[in-house]
C-alpha cells in the first residue's frame, strides 16, 4: 500500500455561532508533518514532557484547559510553574520540524453570507 509521506493534524472551532461574542473568529492550523519526523521526534519529546510535567502521557494539551487551568492543569495557578510549564512547552513547539498553514474567518461574516452555513467547510 502506498501511503503518503506526511502526517497532517488540524485543530479549530467550526462552530457559526460564536459562544464567545470576545472572539468571534474560526481559525482552522494545519500541522504538516514528514511522518518520519514525527513518529520518532515529536512525539518522544511530547511524552517525555508530559512525563516530566505529569508523571504520565495520556495528556491531551488542549489551549483552553491550560489557559484555564483546569484538571489536570491547576498546577498551573502558581506563577513559577505556570511560567515553567509554558517555556518548556513554547522551547518544545520552537524545536518541532513542521509546516503550518493557517486561515482565519470571522464567523459573523460567513454566516451573513450563506444563507444556511452549517460550518466553515
Amino acid at each position: 500500500m502506498d501511503f503518503n509521506e506526511y502526517n497532517v493534524d488540524e485543530s479549530g472551532d467550526h462552530h457559526l455561532r460564536p459562544s464567545d461574542p470576545e472572539y468571534p473568529r474560526f481559525v482552522l492550523v494545519c500541522c504538516l508533518f514528514r511522518k518520519s519526523t514525527y513518529v520518532n521526534e515529536t512525539v518522544p519529546a511530547f511524552q517525555q514532557f508530559k512525563f516530566d510535567a505529569f508523571g504520565y502521557d495520556n495528556i491531551i494539551l488542549h489551549e483552553r484547559d491550560i489557559k484555564q487551568q483546569t484538571e489536570p492543569f491547576t498546577f498551573l495557578q502558581n506563577r513559577s510553574k505556570r511560567e515553567m510549564f509554558m517555556d518548556q512547552l513554547n522551547h518544545l513547539i520552537e524545536g518541532c520540524e513542521l509546516t503550518v498553514i493557517a486561515s482565519a474567518i470571522k464567523k459573523h461574516k460567513l454566516a451573513e453570507k450563506y444563507v444556511d452555513p452549517h460550518n466553515p467547510y
